[in-house]
């Protein structure tokens, strides 16, 4: 951060921009002055327009969730992923070159507000209308979508526009480049919004002057579809149009799209949480699991460790375990009555690997030959050792050494009784941000554990007035072999 305010500020300094306060913005669309004055039927035609946003935005997400699946299964090697990205950046080379040659729709020059218009196929003083919005930077086709004079694009040229970007936005988005779908939605939304507002301005020219107005609206609605956000995208909005205006519009359309596409699907990015079987929970628990308990939910056997270990036990334990976070407990179990022990403290698997990587073993006198300080942590996070990686660094002297984890484990974990409902237990992860959750009975004794994949194990979905169940199957990437 300091590094990149440093570079900032002397690039500010050799531009003279050093005193100038008020910066344009990253993005900017420009004002649209229609927006301005909007009446009653206005407003109705708007949440029409926000339905068919949500319709758009939940097809999308079908098709690229299809697509997604079908690139999970047979696209796996970074070999057959750059082939991929080849090949689908042939194709858009291709077909938009092509679109150009076929449709030469060429229209005056002062139709245009783009200073420097594309000419390509056309006279001097014409511009080829859909090589301008499909060779343009999407920012610059956005702008020209939103402040052209009415005629300046035929309702032919922005149905094809409209259904090519839709087509390559789909395709691109999930391909292994950094690649986003903001700009890309606006200008898709912004393409159909333009046509309702051609057709308009064709039937009532002196009320329905500007089709701007309905592009604007157009591309808030196809963004809300997919993406599923209101208050932010609005706010979003009108900051790049700096017209606070459009506010009431903006939101009441982007309800509309919300609620449309949450009948239909999920949005983008949870759609793919899902796909990607990421261990994120939604607001809620689902309907069907609150009669459930902690004792129905929690994880058996428990991997738990002892105040003081020899190493080879502790990384038996350890070994290809399943949650991260591990109890330490006193006094007798009983694995086949369930019962590890009573609870003392927690430890991570971060703070395990960091504690074997710096030896902070006890000497044979009973001694810490080595004591972690914060220093130590601060250091290491949050990039903490692989323990993998440690556990082949160490010897065979190192196997037999003890360590003592009471100075470094918490003291005072979070844990939960077994007949606390799942709802109580899935706020605790949601608002606390838990990763592991011990179950104890009334003696404090650890009877399991929950783990954030444990709430997020099941996928429902409501298909044909039916709930379907899929279970995410969670990969671990640090799964230690010895």
């Amino acid at each position: 951060m300091v590094s990149m305010f440093t570079l900032a500020l002397f690039k500010s300094l050799t531009r003279t921009h050093a005193f100038k306060f008020t910066p344009g913005g990253l993005v900017s669309f420009g004002t649209i002055e229609s927006l301005n004055d909007y009446n009653a039927y206005e407003i109705l035609m708007f949440l029409l327009m926000g339905l068919i946003g949500g319709l758009s935005g939940a097809l999308f997400v079908k098709a690229n969730s299809v697509l997604t699946r079908y690139r999970q299964k047979n696209i796996t090697t970074k070999y057959n992923k750059i082939i991929e990205t080849i090949l689908v950046s042939s194709l858009t080379t291709t077909l938009c070159f092509s679109i150009m040659w076929a449709v030469r729709d060429c229209s005056p020059l002062a139709y245009t507000s783009s200073s420097f218009p594309l000419k390509m196929m056309c006279a001097d003083n014409e511009f080829n209308s859909i090589s301008s919005l499909l060779f343009s930077t999407p920012e610059r086709s956005l702008r020209t979508l939103l402040h052209d004079p009415p005629m300046t694009y035929s309702i032919s040229v922005l149905s094809i526009f409209v259904l090519v970007y839709y087509f390559l936005a789909c395709i691109t988005y999930g391909l292994s480049v950094p690649a986003g779908l903001f700009i890309p939605s606006l200008l898709i939304g912004a393409g159909w919004g333009r046509i309702i507002g051609h057709l308009m301005h064709t039937i009532d020219p002196v009320h329905f002057s500007d089709p701007g107005k309905f592009a604007l609206i157009g591309a808030a609605t196809q963004l809300g579809g997919i993406v599923r956000t209101t208050l932010s995208l609005t706010v979003i909005l009108m900051e790049t149009t700096g017209n606070v205006i459009v506010g009431l519009p903006l939101l009441m359309t982007l309800t509309v799209a919300k609620y449309m596409g949450d009948c239909l699907s999920e949005g983008i990015y949870d759609e793919h949480i899902g796909l990607n079987s990421m261990a994120l929970l939604p607001w809620t628990p689902h309907s069907l699991s609150i009669t459930k308990r902690a004792y129905d939910l929690m994880s058996n056997p428990v991997a738990f460790l002892y105040p003081i270990m020899r190493i080879s036990e502790l990384v038996e334990r350890v070994t290809n375990n399943l949650h991260h976070g591990f109890p330490v407990v006193v006094g007798s179990t009983d694995s086949s009555r369930f019962s590890y022990g009573t609870l003392v403290g927690m430890i991570s698997l971060e703070h395990l690997a960091l504690l074997l990587q710096k030896r902070a073993f006890l000497s044979k006198d009973g001694n810490i030959v080595y004591s972690l300080t914060y220093k130590d942590y601060d250091y290491a996070y949050p990039s903490y050792p692989k323990l993998g990686d440690v556990l082949a660094n160490l010897s065979c002297d190192d196997m037999d050494a003890y360590l003592d984890l009471r100075p470094y484990m918490c003291e005072a974990p979070y844990s939960v009784p077994g007949t606390m409902t799942m709802t109580r237990v899935y706020h605790l992860f949601r608002l606390l941000g838990l990763r592991h959750l011990p179950v104890v009975d009334s003696q404090n004794q650890v009877r399991g554990i929950i783990t954030r994949k444990d709430l997020r194990r099941f996928k429902f979905e409501f298909v044909s007035g039916e709930y379907r169940v899929e279970e995410l199957i969670f990969s671990r990437k640090n799964v230690i072999t010895t």
